[in-house]
């Protein structure tokens, strides 16, 4: 199909995409492709982020309120901008202080407006957190906590911010 659809180009675009909605996602700055044969390597630079993901975070430490509607809220504007994340799981949602950030785009694709794909974003994201919890001997997630993030995603995709 081309080296334009080679996964470290497409997620480098989406990420370009991403970063132009003001989605707070990791800003791109390079993509290679190098074929080797009937194969090919692939590689994509990006801004680095200073934060820990939900995982690291919850195995040691309680998330206020403000953070987990803070979550719903991102989660919300993603999908209020038609971005797909396949693999959408407490491991690829990071914090640094009181911004949240999605990481891990591949494969992911900006859709057209309908309900499945989000529904699957969430409910993957909450057998996620529910795994995570049977992993783990502590494990700061509660569904009070998931009611926060998840009242709070409505809100915000009703309200279309």
């Amino acid at each position: 199909m081309g080296w334009k659809y080679c996964r470290s180009f497409a997620e480098f675009h989406l990420l370009e995409t991403m970063s132009q909605l003001n989605l707070p996602v990791p800003k791109p700055i390079a993509a290679l492709v190098v074929k080797q044969g009937w194969f090919y390597r692939a590689d994509i630079i990006m801004q680095k982020i200073e934060a820990k993901d939900l995982v690291a975070i919850l195995k040691s430490d309680v998330l206020f309120t403000q953070t987990w509607q803070e979550i719903g809220r991102t989660i919300a504007r993603f999908h209020l901008a038609g971005i797909d994340h396949r693999d959408l799981n407490a491991h690829n949602i990071l914090l640094h202080k009181k911004q949240v950030y999605w990481i891990d785009f591949d494969g992911c694709r900006q859709r057209k407006m309908n309900i499945s794909w989000k529904k699957n974003n969430i409910d993957r994201l909450k057998r996620s957190f529910e795994k995570e919890k049977l992993l783990h001997p502590v494990f700061h997630f509660s569904d009070q906590n998931w009611l926060r993030l998840i009242e709070s995603y409505s809100n915000t995709m009703k309200v279309g911010l």
